[in-house]
């Protein structure tokens, strides 16, 4: 079952284990949550939380959004159900975010070769 897998990785998405990388949770939840504070609490379209034009770190984002909605730090909502915009608003203080309750997140590895970071850098909030 795995050698049908890579073969289909190979011949559909060739450098998919170039663009996949160790997964941190804790460290992109985090993360996102430091972008998520620049709103001060308001609803924020998914996509500003994430690097412009860079879909691993939408991706990325959404993940990390599903768990700090499991973790009832967040609510998310989606006006224009399938294809509108998924908004993500904070219903927590910014400090509510204790480290250790990430530290039960497992990391997640990437099988194959290849391991380049995805973009770190937040992005720009503008008006």
């Amino acid at each position: 079952m795995n050698a049908l897998r890579e073969q289909a990785v190979r011949a559909f998405a060739p450098n998919f284990h170039d663009k996949v990388h160790a997964e941190d949770l804790s460290e992109d939840i985090g993360l996102t949550w430091t972008r998520l504070a620049r709103f001060n609490g308001n609803a924020v379209p998914l996509h500003r939380l994430a690097a412009p034009h860079d879909r691993w770190d939408l991706v990325t984002v959404f993940v990390a959004v599903l768990f700090l909605a499991k973790m009832e730090k967040v609510r998310l909502r989606q006006d224009a159900y399938p294809s509108g915009d998924i908004f993500v608003q904070r219903i927590v203080p910014e400090g509510a975010l204790d480290p250790e309750e990430l530290a039960g997140i497992p990391a997640v590895a990437p099988t194959g070769a290849g391991s380049p970071a995805t973009a770190a850098a937040a992005p720009e909030v503008g008006p």
